[in-house]
């Protein structure tokens, strides 16, 4: 029932819950992926992240997947809080970190994702946003939240 009381049918997909990571090493680099996504039937580049798992913090998500998708982990974590897509039709929380002091572990676990390790200026990200160049929803939101914490 709609708030005019009248009858109405709405369609709302529950998913998992999710993390984004927004990862700069000491030279002002972010870590992007780039894989192919099987719905736009193309390669995209997006920041590393994934579903949490049913027994883990947002947090510890982020941890696991910044290692597993491009096999870093981080000193310093920020939480960019979170947002909400598609609110109409689809319920799920995704959850923005800022990843700092970086350091290689080789403990890449996400091979059969098939992802190739983007690193690139901060600045030129902010600019793949602009020209939609990264589409990722949750990597833009997360992208700008950066670059507005930092500024």
């Amino acid at each position: 029932v709609r708030r005019d009381n009248k009858d109405w049918i709405f369609a709302i997909t529950t998913i998992w819950n999710g993390v984004c990571i927004v990862a700069i090493d000491e030279e002002n680099n972010i870590l992007l992926v780039q894989e192919f996504k099987y719905a736009l039937k193309r390669d995209d580049i997006n920041l590393p992240g994934g579903w949490i798992d049913w027994n883990e913090t947002p947090i510890d998500s982020a941890k696991r997947e910044l290692e597993e998708e491009i096999g870093y982990i981080a000193e310093e974590w920020i939480s960019l809080w979170y947002m909400h897509p598609l609110t109409t039709i689809l319920k799920q929380t995704e959850y923005l970190f800022l990843a700092r002091k970086l350091r290689k572990t080789n403990k890449k676990d996400d091979d059969w994702e098939n992802t190739t390790l983007i690193r690139l200026p901060f600045s030129q990200a902010i600019d793949m946003v602009m020209k939609s160049e990264i589409t990722h929803w949750a990597s833009i939101v997360a992208i700008l939240k950066t670059q507005k914490y930092i500024d």
